[in-house]
């Protein structure tokens, strides 16, 4: 089966990806703010990774767009009130895109994700939710979440 994954390319949930595409043979990519933007400073080695640049150095229009180039969107987030993970929330449900969001810190995570992913079967899975800062140790916590859960998938 094949399958991509994207994400907007910022610290934390996002770039849960990169791991997990390189664990398991998935390629990754996704468009991010123009200049390759996170909350750290410019990432240019997400070019390398697979990412795009956006003409925007706006992060709401690449949150947008990477939903709009995907078939569901995987949230994770201990915070889904956050304001890119609420506009992610909304514009999912504007356009009737499958999106679910996990607190990948719950136990019941892995087995959560697992069985959404068997349901929407996504071609094209675009990771979002809370930035490292918002909520520290997500990027971590997400990427063996997302690592389990498309490993059980992709094995059934």
């Amino acid at each position: 089966m094949g399958m991509k994954l994207i994400s907007g390319g910022q610290t934390g949930a996002d770039s849960s990806i990169i791991a997990v595409g390189k664990g398991l043979g998935i390629p990754i990519g996704g468009l991010v703010p123009r200049g390759c933007r996170t909350e750290r400073g410019p990432n240019p080695g997400l070019r390398a990774l697979g990412f795009t640049e956006s003409d925007s150095h706006d992060y709401a229009s690449r949150t947008r767009e990477n939903i709009e180039h995907s078939d569901a969107t995987l949230i994770f987030a201990t915070d889904p009130t956050s304001d890119g993970t609420q506009l992610t929330i909304d514009h999912a449900e504007a356009i009737r895109r499958p999106c679910l969001v996990i607190n990948p810190f719950e136990p019941a995570a892995v087995e959560a994700a697992t069985q959404w992913l068997h349901a929407t079967r996504p071609a094209v899975l675009n990771v979002a939710g809370n930035r490292e800062s918002r909520s520290p140790g997500i990027a971590r916590q997400a990427e063996r979440v997302l690592h389990a859960a498309l490993q059980a998938y992709l094995a059934s």
